[in-house]
């Protein structure tokens, strides 16, 4: 399987990395298979799952360690030097209004030519940010690397997905948001006048933007129960609340079991009286 990866291997496509094998390069695996090109060993004293990924090509040599899920890279090494070292940083509870931008439309995604790498510009460097929600973010770890080469990163993991920080100019990043999109197959928007790239992946979280008299009493009733791990608010304005919903079934069904809602659109709902409040103000009362 690792040596069809090298020879047939699409990274983007995750957990389906060597679902597009043709059987010339099955054919060809099998010849480098004989050829003894690849060898596998048990490393012993280590959880499930891990896998460390050893290549050499001429003088150069490279290692990869992924670890607990098969698409999660938490090192990358190149000829000694750790290039990557995953970091957990817990996120804000709350998060601040700018990063909750209007609708907005995806960058195109059929760009038919994706450079290896984006060169430098002269453009002036500021301070930029990727946001990855979904199963995308290994991907967009790999991607990272290899199209912006010579730039150091921040990197932020929770379970809302995974932010990174660094400098590039809006030339740059207007050139990274193109690549990512046309390499990943997934929504990519850019926002905050070009410093932000959110790509949407797999499995993302969900806004939904929630309007109601009384904001207090919803605020109140997110903070409860499972409700708090499930939902993070995004930004409020006016009678408006913008959250974020790991799982938006579960979001509705348990603001249904406290409030009389109605849902204008997927991702805006209109919740009203509180459930004892409306039994109460009934003529049977």
């Amino acid at each position: 399987a690792a040596t069809l990866g090298c020879v047939a291997g699409k990274a983007e496509l995750l957990l389906e990395v060597i679902k597009d094998a043709t059987q010339e390069q099955i054919a060809r695996t099998t010849e480098l298979v004989k050829q003894g090109f690849c060898d596998a060993k048990l490393v012993e004293g280590k959880d499930n799952l891990y896998i460390r990924i050893e290549a050499v090509a001429g003088a150069d040599s490279a290692a990869v360690t992924v670890e607990h899920e098969h698409t999660n890279i938490t090192r990358i090494e190149k000829n000694g030097e750790v290039v990557f070292a995953a970091e957990a940083a817990p996120a804000p509870a709350v998060a601040p209004a700018a990063t909750n931008p209007p609708p907005r439309p995806p960058v195109s995604k059929s760009q038919p030519l994706v450079p290896q790498a984006i060169p430098p510009d002269s453009g002036i460097a500021r301070d930029c940010r990727v946001l990855v929600r979904g199963r995308t973010r290994t991907a967009v770890d790999a991607l990272l690397f290899r199209l912006l080469p010579d730039v150091s990163m921040a990197r932020a993991v929770d379970a809302w997905g995974v932010e990174f920080s660094f400098r590039a100019s809006t030339q740059r990043m207007r050139q990274l948001a193109l690549a990512l999109g046309a390499l990943l197959k997934t929504d990519v928007y850019q926002m905050e006048h070009g410093s932000c790239i959110e790509v949407v992946g797999e499995n993302a979280p969900m806004e939904v933007v929630i309007a109601a008299e009384s904001l207090d009493e919803v605020r109140h009733a997110l903070a409860q129960g499972g409700m708090a791990k499930n939902v993070k608010i995004l930004s409020e304005k006016g009678r408006e609340l913008t959250v974020l919903a790991l799982d938006r079934a579960a979001l509705l069904w348990n603001l249904r079991a406290r409030f009389d809602v109605r849902r204008e659109e997927d991702d805006f709902w209109v919740v009203r009286k509180a459930r004892a409040a409306r039994q109460a103000d009934s003529p049977n009362n």
